[in-house]
C-alpha cells in the first residue's frame, strides 16, 4: 500500500521538457558544488525553463509561453525540491552512517577479544605483555634525549594547555563551569524532545536563549555557563600573544619539531630539532629504518597504539585484507613476525646509508646531530620533505624552568605564577619514560620484544570456549560449550552477541542498499538517469555499504565459516530452545547471505522512494511552492 501524499502532480507524466531542463540545471548546480543560495538557483532554473518554452513555442506568443510555464511550474518546483531533499537527507545521515560503521567495528572487536586465548597465551601475556616495555640502552638513550628536548607546538598548546589556563582564569573570576557530561547529553536531548530535562539545563544559563545556543552547539562550547565562545576566544588570543612575547623576549626558548606523517611509534611523532635544522643522528636512522621496512612491503600492525615507546609489529607477509588489520582486528594464520635479527640488519643498512651521505655533524650534549638540510639535499636519502610537517613552538623544559624561577623569585609559597592576568603552571610531557626496561644486551632486548609481540598476536587468535556447560545454561538452550561466555560487561553469552551482530549488520546493509536503490530509481525515473548528488555525498552510501560488507566478510570468514564446520562435524549441538539455542539465535544461518540481502533490499527500497517523494511535497507545502 502506497504511503505517498496526494498531489496534483502525476509523477508518471512529468513533462519531458521539464525533466530535460531540470537535468541540465542539476548539472550546473553540481558543477558549482553549492547547496546555498537556493532561491537564486531555482530562479535560474525558471529562467532556463522559460527560455526552453519560448524556443519550443516561438510561434505561439509570449502569453501562451507564460500560461504553459504556470501549468508546468509545480512539476519544476517538485523536482527541484526533490533534488535538495535527497541531498539534505544524505548530508544529515553522514554522522549516522559513520557511527553505525564504528559501532559494528567496535562490537566485532569486542567479540574477537572476548574469545579467550589459550592458557599458554594468557601466561605469556601476564609475564611479558603487562611488563614495562623492553628497550636496548641505545634506544632508551635516544628516547630520553628526545624527551629532554620535547617541543610543545603552538597547535598543541592551543588545543590543550592554553584553553585550560583561560578556563581557569574565568573560574577564578567567579564564572561557572558547565557540569560534566552535558556536552554529551545535549544532542541526545535535542533529538529526544524531553522538555523537562531541556528546561532544567536551560535554567542554568543566564537566559533560555543562551541555553538553546548551548544545546544546539552554537555557543558555550568551552565548558563555561556564562562565557560565550567569542569572549573565550578573545581571551585565548590575548594569552597566546602574552606567551609569544615571552618567546620573543627570550624568557622562554623557541623550539622546532619535525613531525613524521607516519611515525615509527607514538613517541617519535614529534622529533625536536636544534635551531630548526639539526636532528639527532640516531633518530634519523630510525626514520630511515622504518621507511625501508615500508618500502620493502612488510605489513605493519600497531596493537599497542597507546604505548608511546612500543615499536610496531612487522609481519613478514602481506596481509590480504587491509581493512582487517586496522586497530586490534588482526587476521593472520600464523605469527609471521619478521625476525628481530633481520630487522636489526635493516637498521644497520640504514645507519651505513646515513653515514655514506657525508652530512655535517655537531656534538650536542654528548650526542651526534646531523644537518637536516644536507640530508634533503643529498642523493640516496629515502625520506623527503613531503613525509613531514615542520612545526614551531616552545621548549618544554624552558617553559617549566621559567615557571619555577618565577615561583622562587616572585611568589610566596603556594601562590600561582601569572602570565598577564592568566594563571600558569608547569606542563607535563605527554610521553612517560618511567614505564620502560633498560636492557643492556641488545640481543636480550630483541628477545623480550619478540616474545611480547608473539604474545599480543597470539592473544588475538580465536579459541573455542570450554566444553563444560553449567546446568542453568542448559535450561536456556545451551547444550554445548561453544562460545558460552559473555563479552566483558554483557550478560548474554557470546553466541547471542554473534547472532545480534549478524542481524544488525544485515539490517543496516538492507537499509543502505534500499536507500541507494531508491536514489538510483528516482534519478532514472525523474532526472533522466543523471547525477543528482553533490560531489561530497555521491560515494557516502556506497562507501558505507562497502565498509559494512568488509566487516561482514570478516565476520563470515572468522565466525560463520568456523561455526558451519563445527556443526557439520557434530561439534556444535543444534538446539532449537530459546533464548540461546543455535537455531533460535540463527534461524537463517550464521552467514550474511547476499542473496537474502538483495531480496530484502528490493522489497524495501520503495519505502525510501516514497519517503523522498513525501519529503519533497512537504518541502513545497512548507515554502508555498517557493524555494
Amino acid at each position: 500500500m502506497s504511503t505517498l501524499k496526494s498531489s496534483s502532480i502525476d509523477l508518471k507524466n512529468i513533462s519531458p521538457m521539464v525533466k530535460k531542463t531540470v537535468k541540465e540545471w542539476v548539472k550546473e548546480v553540481l558543477a558549482a558544488n553549492g547547496s546555498e543560495f537556493r532561491r537564486d538557483s531555482v530562479k535560474s532554473l525558471y529562467y532556463h525553463f522559460t527560455e526552453a518554452l519560448a524556443e519550443e513555442y516561438s510561434d505561439k506568443g509570449l502569453e501562451y509561453v507564460k500560461e504553459k510555464f504556470d501549468v508546468l511550474k509545480p512539476q519544476i518546483d517538485f523536482l527541484a525540491s526533490l533534488f535538495y531533499c535527497i541531498n539534505d537527507d544524505l548530508r544529515n545521515r553522514q554522522r549516522e552512517m559513520q557511527l553505525e560503521v564504528d559501532l559494528l567495528t567496535e562490537r566485532l572487536k569486542r567479540l574477537l577479544m572476548a574469545l579467550q586465548v589459550s592458557s599458554f597465551a594468557q601466561a605469556v601475556d601476564t609475564t611479558f605483555a603487562r611488563e614495562a616495555y623492553p628497550l636496548s640502552e641505545e634506544m632508551a638513550d635516544l628516547l630520553w634525549s628526545l624527551n629532554e628536548r620535547t617541543v610543545r607546538t603552538w597547535d598543541e598548546m592551543l588545543e590543550s594547555e592554553l584553553p585550560a589556563m583561560v578556563r581557569e582564569y574565568f573560574l577564578l573570576q567567579g564564572n561557572r563551569a558547565i557540569p560534566w557530561g552535558w556536552d554529551l547529553m545535549r544532542q541526545i536531548l535535542v533529538n529526544s524532545g524531553e522538555e523537562s530535562k531541556i528546561a532544567a539545563i536551560c535554567s542554568k544559563f543566564e537566559s533560555p536563549e543562551d541555553g538553546d545556543d548551548f544545546l544546539h552547539g552554537r555557543d558555550f562550547n568551552y565548558g563555561l555557563l556564562d562565557v560565550r565562545d567569542e569572549d573565550f576566544e578573545t581571551a585565548l588570543e590575548s594569552l597566546l600573544e602574552e606567551v609569544r612575547s615571552l618567546v620573543n623576549s627570550g624568557a622562554v626558548e623557541a623550539g622546532w619539531a619535525l613531525c613524521p606523517k607516519d611515525p615509527p611509534n607514538l613517541f617519535m611523532s614529534s622529533i625536536p630539532l636544534i635551531e630548526g635544522n639539526w636532528i639527532d643522528k640516531k633518530a634519523l636512522t630510525v626514520l630511515e629504518w622504518y621507511q625501508t621496512i615500508l618500502k620493502m612491503g612488510y605489513e605493519i600492525i600497531r596493537p599497542e597504539e597507546e604505548n608511546p615507546v612500543a615499536w610496531p609489529i612487522v609481519l613478514d607477509k602481506k596481509t590480504q585484507d587491509e581493512e582487517a588489520v586496522q586497530g586490534v582486528i588482526v587476521k593472520v594464520e600464523d605469527f609471521g613476525i619478521l625476525n628481530k635479527d633481520e630487522q636489526y640488519a635493516i637498521f644497520i643498512e640504514a645507519e651505513e646509508r646515513i653515514n655514506s651521505l657525508g652530512l655535517q655533524e655537531r656534538i650536542i650534549d654528548g650526542r651526534v646531530y646531523v644537518c637536516l638540510a644536507d640530508y634533503f639535499d643529498s642523493t640516496g636519502h629515502l625520506l623527503s620533505n613531503e613525509d613531514f610537517e615542520m612545526k614551531d613552538g616552545i621548549m618544554l623544559n624552558s617553559w617549566n624552568r621559567w615557571i619555577k624561577e618565577r615561583q622562587s623569585r616572585e611568589c610566596e609559597s603556594g601562590d600561582r605564577v601569572y602570565i598577564g592576568k592568566f594563571p600558569a603552571s608547569e606542563m607535563s610531557c605527554a610521553n612517560n619514560l618511567r614505564d620502560i626496561q633498560r636492557i643492556p644486551s641488545l640481543k636480550e632486548a630483541f628477545e623480550l620484544q619478540e616474545m611480547r609481540e608473539k604474545c599480543i598476536v597470539l592473544a588475538s587468535k580465536l579459541k573455542i570456549s570450554s566444553s563444560s556447560v553449567p546446568f542453568d545454561l542448559r535450561k536456556k538452550g545451551i547444550e554445548d560449550g561453544i562460545y558460552i561466555y559473555p563479552c566483558f560487561g554483557d550478560d548474554e553469552p557470546i553466541r547471542a552477541s554473534l547472532a545480534q551482530w549478524r542481524d544488525d549488520a544485515f539490517d543496516r546493509l538492507v537499509r543502505y542498499f534500499a536507500l541507494y536503490m531508491a536514489i538510483l530509481t528516482l534519478s532514472g525515473n525523474l532526472f533522466g538517469a543523471g547525477d543528482i548528488l553533490f560531489k561530497d555525498l555521491e560515494n557516502k552510501v556506497p562507501l558505507t555499504i562497502s565498509k559494512i560488507l568488509t566487516l561482514s566478510s570478516y565476520y563470515d570468514d572468522t565466525f560463520a565459516d568456523l561455526l558451519d564446520k563445527l556443526k557439520t562435524v557434530k561439534k556444535l549441538t543444534w538446539s532449537d530452545a530459546s533464548p540461546y539455542g543455535w537455531a533460535a539465535l540463527f534461524p537463517k544461518g550464521f552467514s550474511v547471505d547476499l542473496g537474502a540481502l538483495q531480496k530484502a533490499s528490493e522489497a524495501s527500497y520503495m519505502t525510501y522512494y516514497d519517503m523522498y517523494i513525501n519529503m519533497a511535497y512537504d518541502s513545497l507545502w512548507a515554502t508555498g511552492s517557493d524555494l
